[in-house]
């Protein structure tokens, strides 16, 4: 039986991370179509990406910053998660350079300012790939590496003012 996922808060912002061992081509099709029906942000990304709470939770607190103080990028938070991490300008350099491949582990991340879409369109999620998701179990312990990425996160406006 699979727990729920933490749902964390972030200046409003609500998000949720589950993973898959790997993925596969009609997977990653099917959640992009699971996206056009759900209600809030949803991003595919590389579990090698990000390992830790604490760099998903600065990323999304550099994001959140963005779009409360108006130095967003991008009207979508998915959309400005992606580039953000990526620490790239041009989205589709973005999408390229973080999204998971077939047979790559990844995490499928939901975020949204309203609570209660984040419960339903995980449950909707887990209905969707019940067989195949689990639980993220990123790492609570902070490493340098989270270091570099925080430090990338921060500066990424400065960069592309």
């Amino acid at each position: 039986m699979l727990v729920d996922n933490k749902i964390y808060n972030v200046l409003g912002i609500f998000v949720t991370v589950s993973k898959l061992s790997s993925i596969d081509n009609s997977t990653i099709e099917k959640i992009k179509n699971l996206k056009s029906v759900l209600d809030v942000g949803l991003a595919l990304i590389s579990c090698r990406v990000i390992i830790s709470e604490h760099a998903l939770l600065s990323l999304v607190y550099n994001i959140a910053s963005a779009h409360k103080y108006g130095y967003n990028k991008l009207r979508k938070l998915d959309s400005e998660l992606i580039l953000v991490l990526a620490g790239k300008n041009v989205f589709h350099e973005a999408v390229d350079k973080i999204t998971p491949k077939a047979g790559d582990c990844t995490l499928i991340v939901l975020l949204s300012d309203d609570k209660s879409k984040i419960q339903k369109a995980e449950s909707f999620i887990r209905t969707n790939l019940s067989s195949e998701l689990e639980e993220a179990n990123l790492k609570t312990s902070f490493s340098l590496n989270d270091l570099g990425l925080i430090e990338k996160f921060a500066l990424f406006y400065v960069w592309y003012k």
